[in-house]
Order: C-alpha cells, then structure tokens, then sequence
C-alpha cells in the first residue's frame, strides 16, 4: 500500500525514480533472504558437512543464484501487483498458480494411475516441468540446465522490470 512517505518520495524524485528504488528494495531484500537461509543451512548442517569437499561450494552458488533470481521474479511480480492496486489479491494470485502448479506436476501424476501408465502423459508432464516457474526453480541447479535457468529467470525478470516501468509511466500513482 503507497502510504503518505511513498507519495512525498514521489513528488520528490518522480515516479521513475520510486518505481526503481523499489526494483532494487526487492533484489536487496531477495539478497539478504537467500544469504539469512544459506547461513541457516550452515548451521543447521555444520557437524555433519564434509567441508573440505569442495564440490559443495559451486553447486551452492549456483543453487543460491537461482533461488535469488527466482525470489527476485516473485517480488518484482508482487510490486507489480502492488502497483496495479491488487496488493492481497495478487500475492494470493502469485501463491494459487506456485500451489497450482505443484499439484498438476507432482500430486496429480503420483496419485492418480492413469498418469503413470500412459506414456505420453508422462512426457507431457516432464516436458512442462521443464519450463515452469517452480519446476525451473527446483532443477535449475541440478545437471546441466544452469544456463538456461539463468536465461529463464532473466528474461522473466526483465519483463516483470519493464511491466514496472510502463505501468509507472503510463499511470497515476499514490
């Protein structure tokens, strides 16, 4: 919600101005997010991590670059949702398709046969996993889709960014 602090840094730097102070509060705050669960995770696993293995270390940069893209497209897709003045309405949108999503692609095909036996439904659901925000979120790191990963997520924010901006140029905020 733009509160009366949001109208005044408007009226002073201009909507331009905000809208991107706002851009990188969401890559800043997604930042902070994956270092606080990266430290978590090493103290939560420090007596039983082999921390001379070094393969850890590059498969948990990419991991946390990964994620940081993927959180950085989720609060760039809420600020938009903001902007548009369906602040609860599109983070509960936002949440629905992730939920949606995990219930088409894993609890469907696990819990219903029909699924399984067919194998054209199962490279169906395997192929969609493939380009879907959660599925690329989950096996973005893992063998060798890395790159397109990276590409998936920077585009997608690259759009979710210019949406932003046309919005902010185009109407009236505050």
């Amino acid at each position: 919600m733009i509160n009366q602090d949001d109208r005044f840094y408007i009226m002073r730097i201009g909507k331009k101005s905000w809208v991107i102070v706002e851009i990188l509060g969401v890559l800043i705050a997604s930042i902070i997010w994956i270092f606080l669960i990266n430290v978590m995770g090493c103290i939560a696993s420090a007596g039983n991590m082999d921390w001379t293995d070094w393969r850890i270390y590059p498969n948990n940069m990419a991991c946390m670059l990964i994620y940081l893209m993927g959180y950085t497209c989720i609060g760039l897709a809420v600020l938009l949702f903001h902007l548009l003045n369906i602040k609860a309405l599109g983070t509960a949108i936002i949440t629905t398709l992730m939920l949606l999503e995990r219930f088409i692609l894993y609890v469907l095909p696990n819990n219903i046969g029909l699924f399984l036996e067919d194998e054209k439904m199962v490279k169906v659901v395997n192929m969609v996993k493939k380009v879907t925000f959660m599925g690329r979120l989950e096996s973005g790191y893992l063998s060798n889709n890395l790159h397109s990963s990276i590409i998936y997520f920077g585009v997608l924010a690259a759009v979710l960014i210019a949406l932003n901006l046309i919005y902010v140029k185009k109407h009236e905020i505050g």
